[in-house]
């Protein structure tokens, strides 16, 4: 999304990235997670956003990875 597509006066919610790191019942590392979350403590019901109008701001693991798999092969 352009910045210029975005409709003046809207505020933006921002986001963050948690890191984990996920352990073996011995203390060795299992392996590591990371998700990106909306910051969305920053809205206000009504004013910010419309409450039957709210979209998920990340896709599936699944398509993220065939849509790699798609630009891999177009070059």
């Amino acid at each position: 999304m352009e910045t210029s597509d975005i409709p003046e006066g809207t505020k933006i919610v921002d986001t963050k990235w948690v890191y984990i790191v996920k352990r073996k019942p011995d203390g060795g590392i299992l392996k590591y997670k990371a998700r990106k979350v909306g910051r969305g403590f920053s809205q206000e019901a009504g004013k910010s956003y419309d409450s039957d109008q709210t979209f998920a701001q990340m896709m599936r693991s699944e398509t993220f990875k065939i849509l790699l798999v798609i630009a891999l092969y177009h070059n």
